[in-house]
């Protein structure tokens, strides 16, 4: 295990085959979200005229329509948790990884350049989440009786 090549590829095989999960469900989303957009254009399509969208959407079905209209379903409430949550893994996952520099010394430089790069990502991640939270106040999007 003291060969840097190695120790490099122990780093480097996963942050590619994580990059490739990342790129397919970021596809898989776009065309989720495409499948979507274009249901509901054929939806209000359909219509003749304004009286008969209005009608529809002043139905309960047409209430569930229009819930139905956001991109990924979830609250602001939800998403910033997420955000949390991520922050949270990432920088323990960074931790982790400093440790493991700690634990080989020898070529404990990879490790803790690896290690800072992915907690301070994970603190990037909580920092945005604190930053949507506090506009997200401050904007109305989530009332202080909500939380």
């Amino acid at each position: 295990m003291n060969d840097p090549d190695q120790i490099m590829g122990i780093i480097v095989m996963p942050i590619f085959f994580g990059m490739i999960a990342l790129i397919f469900k970021m596809y898989w989303d776009w065309k989720k979200i495409r499948l979507k957009s274009d249901l509901h254009h054929k939806l209000v399509d359909k219509f003749g005229n304004v009286s008969e969208l209005n009608s529809f959407l002043q139905s309960d079905t047409g209430n569930h329509f229009l819930k139905s209209l956001t991109i990924d379903g979830l609250t602001p409430k939800e998403k910033l948790i997420s955000a949390v949550s991520r922050g949270i893994v990432t920088c323990f996952f960074g931790v982790a990884i400093l440790l493991l520099g700690w634990a080989f010394a020898e070529e404990s430089r990879y490790f803790i350049a690896s290690g800072i790069t992915i907690v301070v990502l994970g603190i990037g991640f909580l920092a945005a989440a604190a930053a949507s939270f506090h506009l997200s106040k401050k904007w109305g999007i989530i009332e202080q009786d909500q939380m």
